[in-house]
């Protein structure tokens, strides 16, 4: 028999499997650290192609990858495995309803083992078209398409970390960026009301500017 007077920490509670109580643990947890742990390391490579398409206006096509190695995460070890009583879906029930006498340590909840077990890589194409200033003109345009995959949140040990794979919290697939800029030709010098003074004070020298971001959003 148990009672709360035998429980061996505080917060704990009791549990009962197969006739017997004994002194269960949910709120506590536990870190412990793979021996053998090493430094994540990460890798970058890119190359880049230009093109002069017009005499001011030059395309550059460019690819840019990374990934890292080694990541670290904090799975749970203290679970059943995945394949337990497959099929048997009673004992399932009663395992949902009262996991945690199930547990291969009861007087813990989570216990995460620290080590090197996720991945990440990132891959873009960029297109990019530069018109440098002509005929009161320039402009600067960027679309890039990406994907960043990672496997980062890994969280029960005994699970291969590749079914936690799938997009970044931060991929966004599609962007676009732009700006132009475009001189009036109004004022001193210029090609209308080329004269001094205060009309070329008040109407002279003024630019256009339109600045244009957008992107796909996060995955879902």
């Amino acid at each position: 028999t148990c009672c709360s007077s035998d429980l061996p920490y505080v917060g704990c509670t009791t549990g009962t499997l197969n006739g017997v109580t004994f002194p269960t643990c949910s709120g506590r947890s536990a870190v412990y650290i793979d021996p053998n742990i090493k430094d994540p390391y990460s890798m970058t490579w890119s190359f880049a192609i230009q093109y002069q398409l017009f005499r001011n206006t030059l395309v550059e096509l460019s690819y840019d990858g990374s990934a890292s190695a080694g990541d670290i995460e904090s799975p749970n070890e203290n679970v059943l495995p995945n394949n337990y009583d497959a099929g048997n879906n009673t004992l399932l029930a009663t395992v949902a309803g009262n996991g945690q006498v199930y547990r291969p340590m009861v007087n813990f909840g989570t216990v995460s083992y620290m080590t090197n077990v996720s991945h990440s890589s990132y891959n873009s194409g960029t297109v990019h078209v530069q018109k440098r200033l002509a005929n009161n003109l320039s402009y600067d345009s960027f679309f890039t398409y990406s994907k960043s995959l990672d496997d980062s949140g890994v969280g029960v040990i005994d699970l291969n970390p590749q079914l936690y794979k799938g997009p970044s919290a931060f991929d966004r697939r599609y962007h676009f960026a732009s700006n132009f800029s475009y001189n009036l030709p109004v004022g001193k010098g210029k090609k209308f009301l080329n004269v001094d003074g205060p009309l070329n004070a008040i109407f002279g020298g003024y630019n256009l500017v339109w600045q244009y971001d957008t992107y796909s959003g996060n995955p879902v």
